[in-house]
């Protein structure tokens, strides 16, 4: 049985350039122990903590979580954002509040491995009239401070609902809520 001269050829050059490799196996698997390694805590630990957000989102929590509508009520503006719809806290908490903050939420929102804070920076525009004369800002957007739970994993992913704060001249104030990857939340 002959063996072709091409395939002789082929497993040749196969051989020797796996022979050339300048990077062996053992330097390949072997980490750098000298550097350290970023962790999830490491990366939020080095973030500049805005003290007065962090105090105002503890607040939230512990609102919420006893169902203190006072408390809510003191830490809202007074209308609400939600799903693409601006409600008045009244109406918010009168129709919406039972339906966005129910057990399985209410169980996620204080565990802080559920909890990813990040600044969504929106145009004036984006706003009814009365959010930009509350706000403290400068120039021609505003900075949501964002806590984005999540709510529970689906067979479509990660059903997450974010809540938003902006800051105003008395300090920080609950927005608004979205929902993504779940259903609409309250209108």
């Amino acid at each position: 049985m002959t063996v072709p001269k091409y395939l002789i050829l082929l497993l040749t050059v196969l051989f020797s350039s796996c022979g050339n490799n300048s990077t062996h196996t053992s330097e390949a698997n072997t980490l750098d122990t000298s550097k350290s390694v970023d962790t999830g805590k490491q990366i939020a630990n080095s973030k500049p903590v805005d003290t007065a957000l962090l105090k105002i989102w503890s607040a939230f929590q512990q609102a919420v979580s006893t169902n203190n509508i006072s408390q809510f009520r003191q830490l809202s503006l007074d209308s609400l954002y939600s799903c693409d719809t601006t409600l008045s806290t009244t109406k918010f908490i009168k129709n919406c509040y039972k339906e966005i903050f129910d057990t399985l939420l209410l169980r996620k929102i204080t565990i802080p491995t559920e909890i990813n804070q990040l600044d969504k920076e929106m145009e004036l525009g984006y706003f009814t009239k009365s959010v930009p004369n509350k706000a403290d800002f400068t120039g021609d957007a505003i900075t949501l401070k964002q806590f984005q739970v999540v709510k529970e994993f689906t067979p479509d992913g990660a059903w997450t609902m974010t809540f938003d704060f902006i800051k105003t001249k008395e300090g920080y104030r609950f927005f608004g809520c979205d929902s993504y990857g779940g259903p609409i939340c309250c209108r």
